[in-house]
């Protein structure tokens, strides 16, 4: 049985060999590689190439940058299997991914498995978090089985906000990524998925190395239609989860991941280098005439962490010269972190 693993790319030289080696050095051996490089500007493509040219089981497609759910399409397009992987660029996997994901596989729609977060500095590896096993998820295996318990340890592993982690039928994708949004993309196409479900499998073993703090990757980059993404995403994923699950899922755990993102789009505006501290001011304008946090909303701030608390505090007063100063030192703070000074 085969596997189709398509990697999107764009300026990922620095870690692309890792994540392409540990693909190749699979003990499962009936797969493809389908690397997708959406024109990148540093050493990608040759890395690509240099590859493809050496073996015939990866396939490259070198296409014009158009952002990350593009180029997870066009990879799903050309699979020749039934089901399909999708793997990050900067990320990489163990080398029995493929064959402890098919050993655990009995024709599920879905199949999930573990991953474990992690940082690199001067190429020493990191290891964040080591997930422990989520009590009773073995015994899951309809998605109509799934409760409000289990629902918030899945939203709160983000198991739902990747396509990372998972085997994918390629029959059942009625929705491909949606392109025209920035943000959020990951989520909307796993529900739309769900949705044609029945089955569902889960491996409590951690295959997958997740790395964090890339700011070159396809799924960080910055955009500034970002808040709108972001009330796009969400009104949607209410009304899927509702389909999906009815109320099986918790709400206000997808409210507040809600409110997260709505902090964070405002705060990644205000830190936008080209704008100017009267656009910034006017953009704030914007955002709240445009995009209104309603009450069954701003009850839940309290629930936040301190810092989105107090954020979302300066934003909803309008006390916008201390919203762009807190702004400001955050990161200065930040930048001299990441110096180590």
């Amino acid at each position: 049985m085969m596997i189709s693993i398509v990697v999107p790319i764009y300026n990922s030289e620095e870690y692309l060999v890792d994540c392409i080696e540990s693909l190749i050095n699979q003990t499962y051996k009936n797969i493809e590689i389908i690397l997708v490089n959406d024109g990148s500007t540093d050493n990608s493509l040759t890395i690509c190439e240099k590859y493809s040219q050496q073996y015939d089981f990866i396939k490259l497609i070198n296409k014009v940058n158009s952002g990350v759910s593009d180029a997870r399409n066009s990879g799903i397009l050309v699979a020749k299997s039934e089901l399909i992987m999708f793997v990050d660029s900067d990320d990489y996997v163990s080398t029995r991914l493929c064959e402890t994901l098919i050993e655990n596989y009995n024709d599920e729609d879905i199949l999930f498995c573990q991953y474990i977060k992690f940082k690199e500095n001067k190429g020493k590896k990191d290891f964040l978090s080591e997930y422990e096993n989520i009590d009773n998820l073995d015994n899951i295996h309809l998605v109509s089985d799934l409760n409000k318990s289990l629902f918030e340890k899945m939203y709160d592993r983000l198991f739902f906000n990747t396509p990372v982690c998972k085997i994918y039928k390629k029959s059942k994708i009625n929705y491909l990524f949606d392109s025209e949004v920035s943000l959020g993309e990951d989520l909307l196409f796993n529900l739309n998925y769900l949705v044609s479900c029945r089955t569902i499998k889960f491996v409590n073993k951690n295959l997958y190395f997740y790395r964090v703090g890339n700011f070159n990757s396809l799924s960080t980059r910055f955009s500034e239609h970002r808040l709108k993404d972001v009330n796009y995403i969400f009104s949607n994923a209410i009304n899927i989860f509702s389909t999906i699950l009815g109320d099986k899922y918790h709400e206000d755990k997808v409210k507040l991941r809600y409110l997260e993102d709505y902090a964070v789009s405002i705060k990644k505006m205000l830190s936008c280098p080209a704008l100017s501290y009267q656009d910034k001011v006017s953009k704030l304008s914007e955002y709240r005439s445009d995009y209104p946090l309603e009450d069954n909303f701003i009850c839940l701030i309290k629930e936040l962490d301190f810092q989105y608390q107090f954020f979302l505090f300066l934003y909803l007063y309008k006390i916008d010269s201390i919203l762009l100063l807190t702004t400001k030192l955050f990161n200065i703070l930040k930048n001299i972190k990441i110096k180590g000074v």
